[in-house]
């Protein structure tokens, strides 16, 4: 073959290499259980499918039919990928509110980062211009950091829960509702540290209380990140699914996309519901990336089955390397 064509200054077999690295990246995330570097491979089903389509533009002004259907291929299956773990895959649209729904509940996951100091932008950003979030999960909140956002918006948030663990458990939950009962709990008490939270409150509108659980889980790098990950998963989708109450919220920075196999299993043993709307799940990580499709989402929220997710949007940032997400519930008709 040779290779003639040129675009933008480059010749075609630069696009035919990199073309190359990206089917190779993608195939190999379909053996995200083979090895944990694959599993890695498998979060970035989102820049497959953008850079897909990309090169296949590129083929066609190139002439290569064949390098473009390639690319076409590419980019349907990566697509698809992104919607095999909805609940409803091809709802693209949130459902449409009921005016005089009492249940609406507004939830804040918020990864501060544990060198973020920014406390006067960050508690502007919880007091949300007068209408405060009614539950408000915040991450890698150390003791010092808990003081100091606790004392400042005491008069916003009357209920909090204090800063738990050590490393990344640290963790500081603000709420409009008093907690009616807490609990905490080691996950996978065989295999690592890591707890898990889990509180109830019981909001107007609601018949029922309502079971909220987080979880930080650890950085799956090596394969020890990898399994430890893993079983924090496993252990906390047995503990929800033990809760035989319909109506519950989780919420955390669980370092998984959907894409991987790891969240299929947590999302089946667990019970709970994954929804997004749009055309791609909301990216918070990492937030400094400006273009959208460069970010992952591996922060998340999910809900059992006596809940109905209206609304589910990245927020800001505010010195963080996540964004935070909000998302707006409601109890199921």
């Amino acid at each position: 073959m040779k290779f003639e064509a040129y675009l933008f200054g480059l010749n075609a077999k630069w696009y035919l290499l990199a073309t190359g690295i990206l089917v190779a990246c993608y195939g190999l995330s379909h053996l995200a259980r083979w090895h944990w570097t694959l599993d890695l491979l498998s979060h970035f089903q989102v820049q497959y499918a953008f850079f897909a389509i990309v090169f296949f533009a590129i083929f066609v002004v190139l002439k290569m039919p064949l390098a473009a259907l390639v690319m076409l291929a590419v980019f349907a299956g990566a697509f698809y990928e992104t919607r095999v773990p909805l609940a409803q895959p091809w709802q693209f649209s949130p459902p449409q509110r009921i005016e005089t729904d009492r249940t609406a509940l507004r939830v804040l996951h918020y990864n501060k980062y544990y060198s973020n100091k920014r406390h006067d932008q960050i508690v502007q950003f919880l007091r949300n211009g007068g209408q405060p979030f009614d539950v408000v999960f915040l991450m890698e909140v150390e003791p010092d950091d808990a003081k100091v956002l606790r004392a400042a918006l005491a008069d916003t948030y009357p209920y909090s829960l204090p800063a738990e663990g050590i490393g990344p458990d640290f963790s500081l939950i603000l709420s409009l509702h008093k907690p009616l009962s807490t609990e905490h709990r080691i996950v996978a008490p065989e295999h690592v540290r890591t707890r898990g939270t889990r509180f109830t409150i019981q909001p107007n509108g609601f018949a029922e209380p309502l079971s909220l659980y987080t979880l930080h889980t650890r950085v799956p790098i090596a394969a020890q990140g990898q399994f430890r990950r893993n079983a924090e998963l496993s252990g906390m989708a047995r503990w929800i699914a033990s809760d035989p109450s319909p109506h519950k919220i989780l919420a955390g920075d669980f370092n998984i996309t959907p894409y991987s196999p790891y969240f299929h299993d947590f999302v089946r043993e667990s019970g709970l519901t994954y929804q997004t709307y749009g055309v791609f799940p909301p990216g918070t990580w990492v937030s400094f990336f400006t273009l959208p499709f460069l970010k992952i989402p591996i922060d998340h929220m999910m809900a059992g089955p006596g809940m109905r997710l209206l609304e589910l949007t990245p927020g800001a940032a505010k010195g963080s390397d996540h964004h935070s997400l909000i998302g707006v519930f409601s109890a199921a008709p």
